[in-house]
């Protein structure tokens, strides 16, 4: 993880409220993952909150929101929130919950998305002007003029974005509930090929920049002459870019290991660099995490294997290994290190002994 992408911290450690904070120094926003207790969270760090990514409203997930109500409330600043079925009930009966009879008209304005498991997503505004009342709204997150990757296939959802072309993306996994994973994606990144420039006598300059543009824009038939040689966008582009698209930062907690959610977990998180995922149980308490629907260090390993991420990183351990903490994150990184030497095969062959021992297909 580099400053140029996310940097992200567990707001309350391994073993308290789930909440992670990612700051994306390029944009100078953040976002929250889950809203736990946020009381140890800056005033200053809390204001650079524009997205709030809600997995599911339990109480551990969901406490923060009137922390993050009051430290917005004086400065007019707009916030959004995505999460499961539901959430824009939750938030209008929060809102709802106070007199405002002294603030000013449209002080308050959140705009709240729920995201269901075929990965449709319903959107709403909610401000003061109008007693909190939702009305409906669209759902389409902004396309600024930036190369982005394409759009996920369901049921995975494209659910908010920043300015700079930064999106999120969203899908419910079961925990006797929809609790929602998420994963940040990043714009396309081009890397040109100087030998192929030389190859072909192509001259840098400023062509380069709008031949971007116009690949991001799908502008791929617009003509391009460059040192008297013509090329469609699409031709030149293929010719001299490397393209690739970080994904920084997936984030999982509170879900089965289930077929379904494996297979769920693993399109959201393919190629992702580091996945942020609750392991509420050691491997030896498979069956208490089955009943509960919750993740193992075994579990969550695989998931992680299975997707291909590059770095493990476990919270939300249960409270009951509050003086054994490191031992369980040594525990989740051995399961992880072992799993990501296996073939696909081979994954595969674990992960159905791990179904089968929790007597699922």
């Amino acid at each position: 993880m580099t400053k140029r992408t996310v940097e992200f911290w567990r707001v309350n450690g391994l073993v308290g409220d789930p909440a992670v904070y990612g700051f994306f120094p390029k944009t100078g926003a953040a976002v929250l993952f889950d809203l736990g207790y946020l009381d140890d969270l800056a005033n200053k760090d809390l204001l650079k909150v524009r997205l709030a990514l809600v997995s599911h409203t339990h109480i551990d997930h969901f406490i923060g929101f009137d922390r993050l109500l009051r430290v917005n409330i004086p400065h007019f600043r707009p916030v959004e929130l995505v999460g499961p079925p539901g959430l824009i009930a939750n938030v209008e009966g929060k809102l709802k919950g106070y007199l405002w009879n002294l603030v000013e008209p449209d002080q308050i304005r959140f705009t709240v998305h729920e995201v269901d498991r075929a990965g449709s997503v319903k959107s709403a505004h909610l401000v003061n002007q109008t007693g909190f009342v939702p009305e409906a709204t669209s759902c389409e997150p902004p396309r600024p003029g930036h190369i982005d990757p394409p759009l996920p296939p369901a049921p995975v959802a494209s659910i908010a974005a920043f300015g700079d072309g930064t999106r999120f993306e969203a899908t419910a996994l079961d925990h006797k509930t929809p609790s929602i994973a998420y994963a940040c994606q990043l714009p396309m990144r081009f890397s040109v090929k100087s030998d192929v420039l030389e190859k072909y006598g192509l001259a840098p300059g400023p062509w380069i920049r709008e031949l971007q543009v116009a690949i991001g824009k799908h502008d791929l038939d617009l003509p391009f002459t460059v040192d008297g040689k013509r090329f469609r966008a699409e031709e030149l582009g293929a010719l001299i870019f490397d393209t690739y698209a970080p994904r920084p930062l997936g984030y999982m907690t509170d879900a089965g290991f289930t077929r379904s959610n494996i297979e769920r977990a693993v399109q959201l998180f393919r190629g992702t660099e580091t996945l942020v995922s609750e392991t509420n149980y050691r491997d030896t308490e498979a069956v208490k995490a089955k009943d509960r629907m919750h993740l193992t260090t075994r579990q969550a390993a695989l998931i992680a294997a299975a997707a291909g991420v590059a770095r493990l990183e476990i919270f939300h351990l249960s409270n009951i290994y509050l003086d054994e903490a490191e031992a369980v994150v040594a525990e989740a990184n051995t399961f992880f290190t072992a799993y990501r030497g296996l073939s696909p095969g081979e994954l595969e062959a674990a992960i159905a002994r791990e179904l089968h021992r929790l007597g699922e297909r």
